[in-house]
């Protein structure tokens, strides 16, 4: 048997696996006919020619069930692709419209890790740069809250959330970053020549703390290019809006010279690029219309204007340059002194060198005069105020105190000083990015790789800049109280909270933020409207309920935002108790080192034999303080300054014996020029009572608390309306404190 199969395995015949394949297919296995005889015991060990197996015709007969089901797929196939097409479009639809929702999931939590995974963040920018203008960017859907309005610089404001200059510098995508939610947005730096900036990398990322450090170095298109763009901004917005062209721009279409060949559209379009070729014309087209610079209700354009490198460093023609360029196609220009990635920029902080950049570039602006022109619906008023774009310098966060002090005093003597009474600097960004490193390097990691990054030359943005821009903010607002001036804050801006503080807390009227758009993404400002408007809606139930003061966090209470608690209204209220609060601040100052004070003269009281109570102290013993005793005297009128009251005058002598019978001694008198005596800053003190009724007599005053003496007669001359040197010092005469 073994033989057997072995010769058929020569002779070609399949095996019996093949054979059985082939019937499991319904075709017959092939049976290969040979022309060798059968094996004998005599031709076993011969070998005999191996003949190739020929491919059997392989048939494809069906079963019944496979012809009934391919009929039954051919005959709903229409049904089939019908379903498959609608699944898709409602599927495409859907991807389509989540992804265009900035508020989607897929941007904050897939979209910006691959971006801080895979690219730099200059990179990263640059591509959201390019994504935002192409037009097929996320948007923000949420829409505008009226609770969130406010005013700024005279104009209405849709949300107070603003992005700071050094995402768009080339004005490429301004309308991508309007329609995620900004209220304002501002473009630059901006330089009058174009420059490469700093050599690459220059910006750098602070994981741990969500922060970043840069040194663009004012990397700039220069102004004709970024020019150029928003012109063209403005030619495609009136194509796209014809009824904003005035008629008189527009042919005649019943004109004999009239072509019928040419469209209304190429009218149009030839209408705008006439107009966008002249910024004034703009700039009195959108007057007439009363439409900002953004070319959008409630929402401001801001350009932030540069110096080059390459310029003097106390030459302000770069920034004059910027105001004749710019001023007619912006809601406000920015004078940016306080970069610190330009050498000797920060200089221009200083009070002679900002006294002269101020005086420059308002004058520049002044200049700038834009009357509105007649539209084809009304005409223009021959007697309308003149436009003037409403400056704002933006200050770093490293001045001392000092610093700031001489900074805000030059901005206010620039407004008083100035021809027209509001003719000067119209606000104040607090602040641009710092040189320091605040709190970053206690709270890494000793192996954590941001070492190095810290040690990278640039300013540093983000969380940890956010107490030191504080600080700033609170002092600027605190100098520039009552004097109309507006204060955008800046620096560290990384969550709602920070937003509702700076601006109900600190006083500011809207913010900037730059480094959490880059960490939080497209959907950032929709979420932070959402959240105000809940803050909003819980700060205004909190309040009600502890009789309007302010109360601990607490769980939201969802309410519809009532009038008493919109942005504008709770702005408006803010400045008052700011105010309010500043005096009591200032008061409790002086008042503290009126007790400073207070503290040292009863420490040399009781070095001088006294108990250091003025009030009720008296001892034996004679001492007079005479008119030669330089010293003592000169000591008292140093303590009298320092608490905040006149300086003592000599008063007419007095002729008495002295107790020791040494003779005439005469006093000096503190003369107060008034029947009362005078308490902080020359302020008279209220006769609280009449002094023969309370048996004392008032002789000073240590912040609120009176420093009484008993009542003599004979202490002060009669009808006398001073007040005696022993009657303020406390003395009894024949004793001595």
């Amino acid at each position: 048997m073994a033989l057997s199969r072995l010769a058929a395995l020569r002779a070609g015949a399949p095996p019996i696996a093949a054979r059985h394949a082939f019937r499991s297919l319904g075709a017959q296995a092939p049976r290969h006919a040979s022309t060798q005889p059968p094996p004998t015991p005599t031709n076993v060990g011969a070998t005999p020619p191996v003949t190739p197996p020929v491919a059997p015709p392989v048939t494809t007969s069906l079963s019944p069930s496979s012809s009934s089901s391919s009929k039954k797929s051919k005959g709903s196939g229409p049904v089939g692709s019908l379903v498959s097409l609608t699944l898709f479009l409602f599927g495409s639809t859907f991807l389509v419209t989540y992804y265009l929702d900035s508020r989607s999931a897929i941007h904050r939590w897939v979209a910006m890790p691959f971006l801080h995974t895979f690219l730099d963040p200059e990179s990263a920018q640059k591509l959201a740069i390019d994504l935002l203008q192409s037009g097929i960017a996320p948007r923000d859907y949420t829409g505008d809250d009226e609770a969130l309005e406010s005013d700024l610089f005279g104009m209405p404001v849709a949300n107070p959330i603003g992005l700071a200059a050094g995402f768009d510098k080339q004005a490429e995508a301004i309308d991508g970053l309007f329609d995620l939610g900004f209220g304002l947005v501002e473009i630059g730096s901006v330089t009058p020549e174009p420059q490469p900036g700093n050599p690459l990398p220059r910006y750098f990322r602070l994981p741990t703390h969500s922060a970043s450090i840069n040194r663009f170095g004012f990397n700039s298109d220069g102004h004709l290019v970024v020019l150029d763009r928003l012109l063209a901004r403005v030619r495609d917005h009136l194509v796209a809006h014809p009824h904003l062209i005035p008629s008189n721009f527009l042919p005649d279409p019943r004109s004999p010279d009239a072509d019928p060949r040419i469209s209304q559209r190429d009218v149009h379009v030839a209408a705008a690029e006439r107009i966008a070729s002249d910024p004034e014309l703009v700039a009195r087209l959108l007057d007439a219309h009363g439409m900002p610079r953004s070319l959008r209700k409630g929402r401001l354009l801001g350009v932030n204007l540069g110096k080059n490198k390459t310029s003097a460093e106390a030459d302000a023609t770069d920034f004059v340059k910027g105001v004749e360029t710019f001023g007619p196609l912006a809601d406000y220009l920015v004078i940016n002194v306080s970069s610190p990635n330009t050498p000797g920029l920060r200089n221009l902080q200083k009070r002679a060198a900002l006294e002269s950049l101020l005086r420059q570039v308002v004058h520049a602006r002044d200049q700038l005069a834009f009357r509105p022109v007649p539209t084809q619906h009304a005409k223009a008023d021959p007697q309308a105020a003149q436009r003037r774009v409403p400056l704002v310098l933006k200050l770093s966060p490293d001045l001392s105190q000092k610093e700031l002090d001489e900074v805000t005093s030059v901005i206010l003597e620039t407004r008083r000083k100035g021809a027209n009474p509001a003719s000067g600097i119209d606000g104040v960004i607090i602040s641009n990015t710092t040189t320091s490193r605040p709190l970053l390097p206690a709270t890494l990691p000793p192996d954590s790789p941001e070492w190095s990054t810290l040690r990278e030359a640039g300013g540093l943005s983000g969380p940890p800049l956010r107490p030191l821009a504080r600080k700033a903010l609170q002092q600027v607002v605190g100098r520039l109280r009552d004097s109309g001036l507006e204060v955008i804050a800046a620096g560290g801006i990384t969550t709602p909270e920070d937003v509702l503080q700076a601006t109900l807390d600190d006083g500011a009227t809207a913010v900037q933020c730059y480094t959490a758009f880059g960490w939080q993404g497209v959907g950032m400002v929709s979420r932070w409207k959402e959240e105000l408007r809940r803050l909003l809606s819980s700060r205004d139930a909190r309040e009600k309920q502890v009789g309007g003061r302010k109360a601990p966090p607490a769980v939201a209470i969802v309410e519809e935002p009532s009038a008493s608690n919109t942005w504008r209204t709770l702005s408006r209220s803010t400045a008052l108790s700011l105010s309010q609060r500043e005096a009591a601040r200032k008061q409790a100052d002086e008042e503290a080192l009126r007790r400073g004070v207070r503290g040292e003269l009863r420490d040399l009281q009781r070095q001088m034999g006294g108990d250091g109570d003025v009030n009720r102290t008296r001892e034996d013993g004679v001492w007079w303080p005479a008119e030669t005793d330089e010293p003592y005297t000169n000591l008292l009128r140093s303590a009298r300054e320092a608490l905040g009251l006149p300086s003592p005058a000599l008063a007419a002598k007095k002729a008495s014996k002295g107790p020791d019978g040494s003779g005439d001694v005469v006093p000096p008198a503190m003369v107060l020029g008034g029947s009362t005596s005078a308490g902080a800053g020359g302020a008279p003190v209220e006769d609280k009572g009449s002094k023969e009724e309370r048996g004392v007599q008032v002789v000073g005053v240590v912040g609120e608390e009176y420093v009484q003496g008993p009542s003599k007669a004979g202490d002060a001359k009669k009808g006398d309306k001073g007040q005696s040197w022993m009657e303020w010092a406390g003395v009894d005469k024949g004793r001595r404190v």
